[in-house]
């Protein structure tokens, strides 16, 4: 998950098994945090936050022993008026 991502209505926490993937949206910030969030819980790791401010947020995981090395980066678009 290195890549730049976003969540629609079917989320991580909506089926467990989920991923994320490239292109998806997100109605709102706080939806970020809770499918970030989620997903984390789901997987038993730990995140932290890189960057958070009104615009962008992005996250990665902490446990890199562990194999767990993904990333998310999430904007959000004015022109469409969603988090993607």
């Amino acid at each position: 998950m290195n890549e730049q991502v976003s969540h629609r209505q079917r989320a991580p926490d909506d089926d467990p098994t989920s991923e994320f993937e490239v292109g998806q949206e997100f109605q709102n910030k706080e939806a970020v945090l809770m499918a970030v969030k989620t997903y984390s819980i789901n997987r038993a790791v730990d995140y932290k936050i890189l960057e958070s401010d009104q615009l962008k947020y992005a996250a990665r995981c902490v446990q890199q022993d562990q194999g767990c090395g993904w990333m998310i980066r999430v904007s959000y678009w004015r022109k469409k008026e969603i988090w993607e």
